[in-house]
């Protein structure tokens, strides 16, 4: 290639950067207009939104260009706008020898987003339920836990949490380089209500008197209708002997209304002592790629 066609092609990219740039600045000023009339609420996190401009542009995205980095591009770009919208934090349960948390928040939420890191999940719900930070970045729930964060989550609005119960509204790693991601997960926990993506799951908590089967419990679940029911956790509270409190997760978005939420009560009779939904999020996204593109490879972080 001459030296003359290099230049041109420079000159044009330069052009482009330019372009790019005078659209950041204008989509900068949209975000702003949107923060003088959010100005009632208290988060401004809309994670269904988010996911389907993520969709959106993975589906029409073309070229040699990854699509992870693209993902990771519009992500700083949420993330900033939300943080010009008002007062934004997350706390993470992160502990000097585990860092995956920490690396998903800072990978999903960019560098510009205050973070805080907690040795314990129950520090992170806290700072959560208090108001400290905007949000908490959990571990998926384990089924041998004894002490699951989730148990924070069964409660209803009320007084006491002015009508806002901590609520799961979103999973990490939401873009994953294929379907078969092999990685750390985690949840996003917020004082606010999931919102629908068009493609979502939901989770609720099945508190009983006795200790049903895996299988039956199911079951029941399956016969009112909700597809593809999984049991992520159980746990049983030694103070209350006759609560056994299954944490179940289903496809599609699940409104606190349901009607399927009383079918599921009718059958399980006497045994059930309540039903709650407790969040959901919007199904991650598989990004392929070519099969040329490099392997993620293991990062240490400076904190």
């Amino acid at each position: 290639m001459s030296e003359p066609d290099l230049s041109a092609f420079r000159q044009e990219i330069d052009a482009i950067d330019a372009e790019m740039h005078a659209l950041i600045v204008r989509r900068a000023g949209l975000s702003e207009k949107v923060r003088e009339i959010k100005t009632g609420d208290e988060l401004k996190l809309r994670p269904g939104r988010e996911a389907n401009i993520l969709r959106a542009l993975v589906a029409r995205h073309t070229g040699a260009f990854p699509k992870i980095q693209l993902v990771s591009i519009w992500r700083e770009i949420l993330s900033a706008s939300l943080s010009m919208q008002g007062p934004f934090s997350v706390a993470v349960f992160a502990t000097e020898t585990a860092h995956s948390f920490w690396d998903l928040a800072r990978d999903h939420f960019g560098g510009g987003v205050q973070t805080w890191k907690f040795g314990t999940t129950r520090r992170v719900v806290e700072t959560v339920v208090s108001g400290q930070c905007s949000i908490g970045v959990l571990p998926e729930p384990d089924q041998q836990d004894t002490d699951p964060w989730w148990q924070y989550l069964v409660v209803h609005p009320n007084a006491a949490n002015k009508g806002r119960p901590v609520r799961v509204i979103a999973k990490l790693p939401f873009a994953r380089v294929t379907a078969q991601y092999g990685g750390p997960e985690a949840f996003i926990v917020a004082r606010a209500e999931p919102e629908a993506s068009g493609n979502d799951r939901s989770l609720l908590t099945i508190d009983l008197g006795t200790d049903f089967s895996t299988d039956a419990l199911l079951k029941a679940v399956a016969d009112v209708g909700f597809s593809d029911a999984t049991l992520l956790s159980k746990w049983n509270n030694v103070s209350e002997r006759r609560r056994w409190i299954h944490l179940v997760e289903v496809a599609g978005f699940l409104s606190t209304d349901d009607g399927r939420l009383a079918q599921a009560a009718d059958i399980l009779g006497k045994s059930l002592n309540e039903i709650i939904v407790v969040g959901g999020f919007a199904e991650p996204l598989a990004v392929e790629e070519a099969p040329q593109a490099a392997a993620p490879t293991t990062r240490t972080r400076t904190r």
